[in-house]
Order: structure tokens, then C-alpha cells, then sequence
């Protein structure tokens, strides 16, 4: 299919890139469905195995054959490549486990008929508020700082064919599922498109709770469901399609566990639930550090199942080995650029630097009255959201099974986060999933008191309540869905240009429409005469701007004298001194609050000058007496 055809055909390009992220499983669902991998797995968690595919598969062309290999290939040639990949590891899957025994059946409808109807209603009224407040936004383009100067910078670079600039040791997996979509749909129109596929990583984990209530009729999963879209939409709001990658850790960590929950309750089997957890895993890490939490859950449950003689050691050591060939050489690789000068690290900054001089305790207690309360201050009052979800886990750890998740997963994690790296509450997320199903668990106990005083004519049981809406997909149906999707989208009148031209109306609308205008306008006239460092993300955003801000590609980390000089707020003039990367810069854009100390003492020798104020950012020239004497 040529260049030209899909940039007629936009739609459609986005329909076949949305298809090679989730490894083409609506596609080849009539085929999986009747394998003993189909039937035990269920249409939900085999789409969420397919995303895993997709983009391992996606990683690994782009890794080998652009940051190994280093030479430039024919635009067909990756996807084309990822795409056999990906058909190789199903294939590969459904022949390991053709001879499995089939899980246990689905539990019967249990629980009392309103219960059922009142976690269904939480569930509905969760999803219309998160996405009543993601749909303010779509069509959206990338506005988040680290999404514009890292992931999606990344992204444009491997699809540049060219190996990242400066990753600081983060991994890929994110940045080149988006160069796979810029393959099929420009990075210049493409962000729109780029913004609603990343919501297929908070969708997922909904779908796998509801799969689990579909499995086991237990509420407590659908009180987990609405309590995952309830902590994105408030605690955690923009996150869900920002472009970082936060969330997408989360929802391969959460499939990790939810594989490894099925081994253990026998309803698949349970080597085949290693190996899947592991290739999940694998893409959990690969998409962020924190990922690696869902190794460790892996390597106690493949523990606990050897101690119980379910899995020989063997097939345990063999699944590992698959997890490492995954996981490992980007890692080995990153390690040797790093030594090698080719790129920096900027973990001994997160996790040791920012901490300052507290000690353990004090890090645990910063971060508990500080992020992580800022996380609750997005229901309104922080003490009460925090409260009640104290609450709710103690209730939780009534059960079996929420004293499992609480204290065996979701404590220890967030220990780990208040110790090491709480410098922002977004890296909680990759254990928000597991929160959400103890909070479930923790409503689940509290119902359940609540039946005991109920009369009983109130709690009579209603199983046909539960029973329609979750009885799965059909063999053909995903086909027949995608084959009407495939049509519209042939059908559509948008082309490339059309999305390039969206996109850009987008760019020049974000943030503050007014100030995007202002600072093109000063552009054209008097204009900046050299560099804008600035912290205001639509100057990243715009050609017309970008051009005059500093290059992404400079080493991100500060010299240690020129920190030292910030944190003393020494005048700017004395910085520019310290550093060359500075001398080009003739204005700063920063927010209010940044470098305060620097800039009053800038302002008091004159050697900053504000020109513009407007909202949370101010713009000021500079004046140092070594760039007066060159203009």
C-alpha cells in the first residue's frame, strides 16, 4: 500500500497502526478463539496479550535495527518486520499451549442482585466523569512537558531511524509504539491520532476487572473498576492520555498481576500463566523503571507455585530466560552508552540528590504529607480522600485475599515510592490498579455487614442481573466489527494534510491562545535576536517558536557549579558566565514561581528585564553587559 494512498486514506493508515499496537489480535481473534489459548484466556485478556506482542515486537525492530544496527531502512520495512514478529509469537503461543487443560468454568452468579446493580452503577457513573473530562480535550495534541521534550521527542527521533538523544537511561517501548504510528501517519499530523490510542492503557485495566467480574461474579472487581477511573479523574487528572508514561507502566503491570491471578485460581494453567506474566513483564519494564515491580510479583508467584510442586523449576527457568531476552538488552545497551559518554543517567538525582539530607524516615514522611497528599487535594479536601482510602484498605485487609494485595503488593510499593523516587505522585500509578481492587475489596466488606442487618426479602439473589452484559465476545464478531470499522475509515474524507492542519490549529490553540499569539507576533517583530530558555510548553510546540528555544539534544544535566549558582540565586549575567550552553540565550519564558531568588537578584543589577506578563509566566530580556556589547 503506497505512501500516497494512505495520505489519502488518513483513517485508514490510523485504523492499521491502531491494529499493530494491539498485535493484530481483533484480526486473528476467529482464529485464536477455538485454541486452548483462545478458550482459556477469553477475548479481554487476549487483547491485552496482544498489545504486549504488538509493541515488544514494534521495540524490538526499531531497537535492533536502528540503535544496533544504525542504518536507515525503507519506510515499509519496520512495520513490515514488527508485524511478522508478531505473528511468529502468536503462533509460537497457541502451538506451546495447545495441549493445556481448560481453566475452571465461570463462578455462578453470587451476591445479592442490588449489590451487583449498585457496583455497575458506580462502574458507569465513574466512566461518564472521566470521560466527560478526558473529552474536553480530544481532539488534543501533546502539551505535558516531558511529553514534548522527552517521549514524544524520542518518538520522532527513532522514527527518524535514529537512535535517541539523551534517554537518561529511560526505556523505549512508549516512544517507539509512537514511531510506529508516525510510520503510517505523519509525526506532524499525527498527535491527535497519537493521543486517543493512548487510552487504550487506562481502558485496559477497566476491561480486565470487568473480565475478572465476568470470571468470578465477584462486585469487589467492579468496585476496583469504578475506583480506577474515580484516582484517574481526580487524583491523577490529565494523566490518562498525556503522553507520559506512567499510565501505560500501570496497565502492563496490572496485566501482569491479573495473569498471574488467574494461574493461581486455576483458571488457566498455570505454566501458561508464567509465561504470558513474564512477556507482560517484560513490557511493563520496557515501558518505565518502576515496571520492573511487576518482575518482582512474578518471581514470587513462580516461587510459590515451584514450593507447591504446580511448575517444575525447569519451565520456570525457561520463562525467565524469555523475560530477559526481552527486557535485558536494552538495558545491557543503555548501560554501555552511559559508560560511554553517549548518554546520561539522571537516577542519582531522583532518587538520592532531590531528597536532600533526610534521612529514610524523613523522605517516608515527606513524601506522605507532600505528594501523595497533593494526589488526594484533587478530590477537594486531601485529609477526607485520604481518609476514607485508609479506611477502605483496613477494611480490605479483612479478607483473605485484600491482606494479600495491601501488604504483600501495594504497602511494599509504596514504601518503596516514599523512600526513593516521591518526587512526583504520578509514580504511584503502576500500583494504582491493585490499590483500586483492594479498595474494591475494602466496599465489598463493608457491604457485606451491611447484609447482615438487611431483611431478607430486600436481599433476595438476582443472577440474570450479572449474566447479560458480560457473557464475552464471539469468535466473529471482532472481525465483523473490524471490517465495518475498515470500510468507514476507507470511506472517511480525511486525508494526512486534513490531520496536519487540525494538528497545528491544536498547537497554536494550547495552553494560553492569547500569549501563543503575543510571543508569535513578537517573533516576526522586533523579533528574539538569539535563544528563548523558557519552562511555557507550546514554545516546544510550534515551529514558529521552536526554532528559538535551546536544542533538546544538550545534556540535560546541570554542571555542578551552575546548580550550585542556582540554588545561591546568583544574577543570571554571573550564570551565563558559568556556562556556555547560556550563551546564546537573550530571553526567558519561566512560570513565576521558578529560580525566584535567581531572577530578583537579576532584576536588582538589571541584568533582567521583564517585557510581558501574563497569567502564571512573565517574559524577560536579558541584559548582560557581554551580550550588549555584541548587539
Amino acid at each position: 500500500m503506497t505512501a500516497d494512498l494512505l495520505s489519502v486514506h488518513a483513517t485508514f493508515a490510523a485504523l492499521m497502526a491502531l491494529l499493530q499496537w494491539v498485535g493484530f489480535m481483533p484480526l486473528l481473534w476467529p482464529w485464536l478463539a477455538p485454541t486452548a489459548l483462545g478458550r482459556q484466556l477469553g477475548f479481554v485478556p487476549a487483547l491485552g496479550l496482544g498489545m504486549c506482542l504488538g509493541l515488544l515486537a514494534n521495540f524490538q525492530t526499531f531497537f535492533f535495527a536502528v540503535a544496533v544496527g544504525q542504518g536507515a531502512l525503507p519506510a515499509w520495512a519496520l512495520p513490515t518486520i514488527a508485524a511478522a514478529l508478531t505473528f511468529v509469537a502468536w503462533a509460537w503461543l497457541v502451538r506451546r499451549f495447545r495441549h493445556v487443560h481448560l481453566g475452571m468454568p465461570a463462578t455462578p452468579a453470587k451476591g445479592r442482585w442490588y449489590r451487583h446493580a449498585l457496583a455497575m452503577a458506580a462502574v458507569a457513573i465513574a466512566l461518564a466523569l472521566l470521560a466527560q473530562d478526558i473529552a474536553r480535550g480530544v481532539p488534543g495534541v501533546f502539551e505535558a512537558w516531558d511529553a514534548l521534550v522527552s517521549w514524544n521527542r524520542w518518538a520522532t527521533e527513532w522514527h527518524r531511524h535514529v537512535p535517541p538523544i539523551y534517554t537518561m537511561g529511560y526505556p523505549q517501548l512508549l516512544p517507539t509504539a509512537l514511531a510506529g504510528l508516525y510510520g503510517w501517519i505523519d509525526p506532524d499530523a499525527a498527535q491527535p491520532v497519537a493521543r486517543l490510542f493512548i487510552l487504550l492503557f487506562p481502558v485496559l485495566p477497566c476491561l480486565l476487572l470487568v473480565d475478572g467480574y465476568r470470571r468470578w461474579r465477584d462486585d469487589a472487581f467492579l468496585w476496583g473498576c469504578a475506583a480506577w477511573l474515580v484516582l484517574l479523574r481526580f487524583a491523577f487528572r490529565g494523566m490518562a492520555d498525556s503522553g507520559y508514561a506512567d499510565v501505560p507502566v500501570a496497565c502492563f503491570v496490572s496485566l501482569t498481576a491479573y495473569l498471574l491471578l488467574l494461574g493461581y485460581r486455576g483458571s488457566i494453567d498455570r505454566s501458561m500463566a508464567l509465561t504470558l506474566a513474564a512477556i507482560a513483564a517484560a513490557a511493563a519494564l520496557l515501558t518505565k523503571q518502576p515496571g520492573g515491580i511487576a518482575w518482582l510479583w512474578w518471581l514470587g508467584a513462580a516461587a510459590a507455585m515451584w514450593l507447591r510442586r504446580q511448575v517444575p523449576w525447569s519451565s520456570i527457568a525457561f520463562k525467565a530466560l524469555l523475560f530477559l531476552a526481552l527486557a535485558a538488552p536494552w538495558y545491557l545497551y543503555t548501560a554501555w552508552r552511559i559508560r560511554m559518554g553517549v548518554d546520561v543517567t539522571n537516577i542519582g538525582y531522583l532518587v538520592g540528590i532531590i531528597h536532600a539530607d533526610r534521612n529514610w524516615i524523613q523522605r517516608i514522611g515527606h513524601a506522605l504529607q507532600g505528594p501523595l497528599m497533593d494526589a488526594f487535594a484533587g478530590f477537594g479536601s486531601a485529609t477526607t480522600a485520604a481518609g476514607v482510602v485508609t479506611v477502605l484498605l483496613a477494611m480490605a485487609c479483612m479478607r483473605v485475599d485484600g491482606r494479600r494485595l495491601v501488604l504483600g503488593l501495594c504497602l511494599p510499593y509504596l514504601l518503596l515510592w516514599a523512600s526513593l523516587f516521591s518526587y512526583d505522585s504520578r509514580n504511584l500509578l503502576p500500583v494504582m490498579v491493585p490499590v483500586a481492587l483492594a479498595l474494591g475489596f475494602g466496599v465489598q466488606w463493608l457491604l457485606d455487614q451491611w447484609d447482615k442487618v438487611l431483611p431478607v426479602t430486600v436481599a433476595a439473589d438476582g443472577g440474570g442481573l450479572v449474566n447479560w452484559p458480560l457473557s464475552g465476545v464471539g469468535r466473529w464478531m471482532s472481525f465483523g466489527v473490524l471490517t465495518v470499522a475498515a470500510v468507514l475509515a476507507w470511506v472517511a474524507p480525511w486525508s494526512i494534510e486534513d490531520f496536519r492542519q487540525r494538528q497545528h490549529s491544536l498547537q497554536q490553540a494550547a495552553d494560553d491562545p492569547a500569549l501563543n499569539r503575543y510571543l508569535l507576533d513578537y517573533a516576526r517583530d522586533p523579533g528574539f535576536g538569539g535563544l528563548v530558555l523558557t519552562t511555557y510548553a507550546p514554545m516546544l510546540m510550534m515551529e514558529e517558536l521552536r526554532r528559538h528555544t535551546p536544542p533538546l539534544t544538550d545534556n540535560p544535566n546541570l554542571a555542578p557549579v551552575l546548580s550550585q549558582a542556582l540554588v545561591q540565586g546568583r544574577p543570571w549575567c554571573e550564570l551565563q558566565a558559568i556556562s556556555p550552553r547560556f550563551s546564546q540565550i537573550r530571553y526567558l519564558l519561566l512560570h513565576r514561581f521558578l529560580l525566584l531568588p535567581m531572577i530578583e537578584a537579576s532584576q536588582a543589577d538589571g541584568s533582567l528585564r521583564i517585557v510581558h506578563e501574563q497569567g502564571a509566566l512573565r517574559l524577560m530580556r536579558v541584559g548582560c553587559p557581554s551580550i550588549d556589547a555584541k548587539d
